[in-house]
């Protein structure tokens, strides 16, 4: 995974100054109305900007007032202040690191909940009921949630939210974790090796034998 290569980059890294010293969460950004992916893919959308912007905001003032943690909006690079729909929330591009120095990760689905596996971040998935039938958002969740063994919140119902609450906002299967990581970010024998590095090594034995 390129996510590990950006990882093993960013070891040394001091830690960036806009990340603050008090303990918070991460939200990963998504944009399930008419944009981005359902543009590129000419999905139809079953909900719109002004009410997901309504949901959402009102979850995380839901798990900000519950924990007494704040929360972080961590933004795709392609974002614009356009897709900053949060509030006044802090709304930043620096995913791996603003996921490494928090308490958890709440996302829809996301690739950068790979730097949540690697940094061995609790994960939290929610989804919408009013997106049930949305097969793009809905089966691009589920997967996720079912490779992490995490299950799914629905934060537009009341009995939904009442189970988290019971449940614990967060899951952290570290068997799931393993074998994640196994699949899909780190296969286990380069451990502190960027990928350019393996494949320029194997050209060159490979050259080197001919």
């Amino acid at each position: 995974s390129f996510d590990y290569d950006r990882f093993l980059r960013n070891r040394e890294r001091p830690k960036p100054v806009e990340i603050p010293d008090h303990e918070y969460y991460v939200f990963i950004a998504d944009t399930p109305w008419m944009a981005h992916d359902y543009i590129l893919f000419d999905i139809p959308s079953v909900i719109t900007k002004a009410e997901y912007a309504i949901t959402i905001n009102g979850f995380l003032d839901f798990i900000e007032a519950k924990t007494g943690k704040k929360i972080i909006i961590a933004a795709h690079p392609k974002h614009s202040s356009e897709d900053n729909i949060y509030n006044d929330r802090p709304f930043l591009c620096d995913t791996e690191q603003l996921i490494k120095y928090s308490s958890g990760v709440i996302c829809h689905y996301s690739g950068a909940t790979r730097f949540a596996v690697i940094h061995e971040k609790p994960l939290c998935f929610v989804s919408l009921w009013k997106m049930k039938d949305d097969w793009h958002f809905q089966g691009m969740t589920r997967a996720y949630a079912d490779e992490i063994k995490a299950p799914i919140y629905y934060i537009d119902k009341n009995d939904s939210l009442s189970d988290m609450i019971r449940n614990g906002f967060f899951c952290y299967d570290s068997n799931a974790y393993k074998k994640f990581t196994r699949k899909y970010i780190n296969p286990g024998n380069c451990i502190d090796r960027l990928l350019w590095d393996i494949v320029a090594d194997t050209l060159s034995k490979d050259y080197a034998l001919d």
